[in-house]
């Protein structure tokens, strides 16, 4: 069976993206709740990097079919700016109007220094972080004392990549390149290869300013194999036996903690994810539970470090890493349920009427 076979039927796509955006927050609950290093896989990756790749992973495919998909390039654009901007704006209103001036209060800080700073107010936090770019990372003083002192959202910074991997499709589809072809497969080597040479000390040669690219290079690879997944699902198997394969071998790829397997990981983890991913997301039919699922994912995503930073700044961290978490998690799955059902859930609706006419 290949995943051309399965690709338009029902899967478990929104129950894996849940489960990365779990994996995120489980990720940066050590640094924020003050909790040590987080214990790496193996020392060649962290469960939060691994998460975000296979984001990019899942995107670079459904991006790449629904643009194929789309009538127009403009539906296409309004469609994508549907799904991301409504639910990150009401994030950034939420966070700077309602939980950081909450979390400020909790811990003593007079109001009045929150709305009226010298620098950073909430107020220029949603002007200039409004199109994706994040130039504003605080608010005021709010989360001084933290273990991660400051930062308001530190998972916000990834999402101009991703708009930046849309605009990506968007060029190479207007060219007419975002079909089968063995540059594909050239592009995304050699993406792969660049990536092993950045974590082999390559990105020490490179000036400062470089960094945004490389972190571009660096997603684009994962985006890319997923474009690719796209273009050659009639050949990619998919089953139990090949995704315990991958399993396997990303497992071994990740836990095995020596130098010629920490480059083998970071250059072949793109492929080894499309597999595993995609092979555990559509080797068999959605559950009746899944049916209907709220796709919590996103809401997860921006909402989970804001959450655990106002959790550690009234002591919530203090009561150990399972009450942080768990706390976490609650918290956090209630904004992204207001998220979804207030936002995302019309954004969709708005793209399907987009559909009708």
């Amino acid at each position: 069976m290949t995943l051309h076979d399965r690709i338009d039927r029902s899967n478990h796509l929104t129950l894996v993206r849940l489960v990365l955006a779990l994996l995120v927050i489980f990720s940066h609950t050590f640094a924020l709740g003050g909790f040590g290093d987080e214990f790496v896989l193996g020392g060649n990756d962290k469960y939060g990097n691994l998460a975000v790749n296979g984001f990019f992973v899942v995107s670079g495919m459904l991006i790449s079919v629904s643009f194929v998909r789309t009538k127009s390039i403009l539906h296409f654009i309004r469609n994508r700016g549907l799904r991301l901007l409504p639910a990150y704006w009401l994030s950034l209103l939420l966070s700077a109007l309602v939980l950081c001036p909450l979390a400020y209060w909790l811990g003593g800080g007079n109001a009045a220094e929150y709305w009226t700073p010298a620098t950073d107010s909430p107020f220029t936090y949603v002007a200039k972080n409004i199109a994706l770019r994040v130039y504003q990372t605080g608010i005021a003083d709010v989360f001084r004392d933290n273990p991660y002192p400051r930062m308001v959202n530190g998972v916000l910074w990834t999402l101009i990549y991703e708009v930046t991997c849309y605009g990506f499709v968007v060029v190479v589809g207007v060219l007419g390149l975002l079909k089968r072809h063995w540059g594909w497969l050239v592009a995304l080597l050699a993406l792969m290869a660049s990536n092993t040479l950045v974590y082999a000390g390559a990105a020490d040669y490179f000036p400062t300013a470089a960094s945004s690219l490389l972190a571009l290079l660096h997603f684009l690879a994962y985006f890319v194999a997923g474009i690719v997944a796209h273009l050659y699902a009639d050949k990619i198997r998919i089953g139990a036996d090949a995704t315990l394969l991958s399993a396997a071998g990303l497992c071994f790829l990740l836990l095995v903690p020596i130098p010629v397997v920490f480059y083998a990981y970071h250059l072949l983890a793109p492929p080894v994810l499309v597999v595993f991913i995609f092979g555990i997301a559509f080797s068999t039919s959605s559950f009746a539970g899944e049916q209907g699922m709220p796709d919590l994912s996103y809401g997860l995503y921006i909402y989970g470090w804001v959450v655990q930073q106002i959790l550690a700044s009234i002591g919530v961290a203090e009561k150990g890493f399972a009450a942080f978490l768990g706390s976490s998690l609650i918290l956090s799955s209630v904004l992204a349920a207001i998220s979804y059902y207030g936002i995302e859930r019309r954004a969709l609706s708005w793209k399907r009427a987009t559909r009708s006419h």
